[in-house]
């Protein structure tokens, strides 16, 4: 199966305005090894959000537990 991913990173730029900007998920090797796509995913998220936290919804759940985010750190 051939599958592309792609992460959308979105920026306001004033009200009713974004940018939007593509980037394509690529395997480190031939192939993507297990949660490597959301590895991935979830270190272009933590740069977009840095680059502008005023645009992220903080409610959401994935920085409410840390144990969701050291059990996924592990690799389960």
């Amino acid at each position: 199966m051939d599958l592309i991913f792609i992460y959308c990173e979105m920026k306001k730029v004033k009200r009713g305005f974004y940018q939007v900007n593509y980037h394509k998920i690529s395997p480190d090797g031939e192939k993507f090894v297990k949660n490597e796509v959301a590895r991935k995913f979830h270190q272009l998220l933590e740069n977009t959000i840095r680059k502008n936290p005023d645009n992220y919804l903080w409610s959401h759940r994935k920085w409410k537990y840390q144990d969701s985010i050291k059990t996924y750190d592990d690799g389960e």
